[in-house]
């Protein structure tokens, strides 16, 4: 696959493309002509990686490794380039597959105290999943941990 070069504006918008032999004529039969919207993957966030859970005082902290799609090649820093306008990340926790609370937060580390997991309804194992969240694509891919 290619890619377009599409603006910000254009993503999942209708684009028509006539695609054949570069050394003929657009109106020529061996041209095909298409119809395609892209999502603008390419702007996703990855997921953030080693998600974990620690116990503290009463309740959970959750945090991760974030990632980047920008100059994140370089091993003489102590982190990746953000990549993004802001640091952000949506956070979900999951019961038996249903969502039953997202938050945002601005790094990445999250707690979840007792009171809000009882308010929840949370008494055994829950899942979080947390994903990065771009300005120009929205959340990412999320990665989910099984907490128990």
């Amino acid at each position: 696959m290619f890619q377009t070069g599409l603006f910000r504006s254009e993503r999942r918008v209708a684009k028509h493309y006539r695609i054949g032999p570069g050394t003929r004529a657009y109106d020529d039969p061996s041209f095909l002509h298409q119809v395609h919207a892209f999502d603008g993957n390419g702007l996703r966030p990855y997921a953030p990686v080693h998600v974990k859970s620690a116990k503290i005082g009463a309740g959970d902290e959750i945090s991760w490794i974030r990632r980047t799609r920008l100059d994140g090649d370089g091993w003489d820093g102590f982190d990746v380039p953000l990549g993004e306008e802001t640091e952000s990340y949506l956070v979900k926790i999951r019961i038996n597959g249903s969502v039953i609370r997202e938050q945002v937060t601005s790094e990445p580390r999250w707690t979840y105290p007792s009171t809000m997991k009882a308010a929840d309804g949370v008494t055994g194992t829950y899942e979080v999943d947390v994903a990065q969240i771009s300005a120009s694509y929205g959340p990412g891919s999320a990665a989910r941990l099984l907490v128990g």
